[in-house]
């Protein structure tokens, strides 16, 4: 799989953080974004704000963080 710069802008991580704490779902759709969320958390432990690469790769049987 090849690497693709990802950003997580504040506002974002805010809003995801937010939903998780309140119990909500959080829907990425498309494949850019479920790999800029997943990519930026296995990196960092966490969803803040994200500017850098990924390469990961999500087949069947991946577990979402």
């Amino acid at each position: 799989m090849h690497h693709e710069y990802i950003e997580i802008p504040e506002e974002t991580a805010a809003a995801v953080i937010k939903a998780k704490k309140e119990g909500r779902p959080v829907i990425a759709v498309g494949t850019t974004s479920a790999r800029t969320l997943e990519g930026a958390f296995q990196k960092t432990g966490e969803i803040c704000e994200f500017k850098g690469e990924t390469n990961i790769f999500i087949s069947p049987g991946y577990e979402f963080k």
